[in-house]
């Protein structure tokens, strides 16, 4: 409703209400901008993993449903985590649990037992997380 509105008496009570109750939800829920400078730093280890098995996939190195099933993986695991815990020791050390499936998807050339690493080590990583 604008000012005009307002003032002539134009606007109907339901537009009035469904406003005020839309400013009162806007108003209440916090800005998460800050949130996100924060949480960011944490998040870019899975995002390069993420990065790195897409760039295997468009080589021609990795399959895409592996690159997919890892991507997916490491982001659902350490996104999260990294909403609630960005900063500390333990977080800097459930982030080096990602080196070894980097270290796995870049030097195993064998697709079967890239695929018989990857689960356990992805486990691995997700519960450190």
């Amino acid at each position: 409703m604008s000012v005009s509105e307002t003032e002539t008496g134009t606007g109907t009570k339901e537009q009035s209400d469904a406003r005020s109750f839309r400013g009162r939800i806007l108003c209440a829920m916090p800005d998460i901008r800050p949130r996100l400078g924060v949480c960011l730093p944490s998040w870019l280890s899975a995002i390069a993993l993420a990065a790195l098995a897409a760039v295997l996939a468009a080589a021609g190195r990795l399959p895409f449903a592996d690159a997919a099933w890892a991507a997916a993986s490491a982001l659902a695991a350490f996104l999260p985590s990294g909403w609630q815990s960005p900063l500390g020791w333990k977080r800097r050390a459930a982030e080096t649990t990602l080196l070894p499936i980097a270290a796995a998807l870049l030097l195993v050339s064998d697709l079967t037992i890239r695929r018989m690493l990857l689960p356990p080590l992805l486990v691995l990583a997700a519960t450190a997380a």
